[in-house]
């Protein structure tokens, strides 16, 4: 083959092998949430926020709720 040929053939190879497995680019990350609803006023807000910029509730994390 031609070195251009390779090229294109590597290439298409990666591609499919990349849509066979479901290839996004995002699936490295641990699907974390990025956002959560506050509980107050249904506004959804990032995931790490410790107050909801819409309402002002202070949002208390898991680790931290008395048990």
């Amino acid at each position: 083959m031609l070195g251009h040929e390779r090229l294109q053939k590597l290439l298409i190879t990666r591609q499919h092998r990349r849509a066979r497995r479901g290839g996004d680019f995002l699936n490295h990350l641990d699907n974390k949430a990025v956002t959560k609803q506050c509980p107050e006023c249904l506004t959804d807000i990032p995931a790490e926020a410790r107050r909801c910029a819409a309402c002002t509730a202070e949002l208390v994390p898991d680790s931290e709720k008395p048990r």
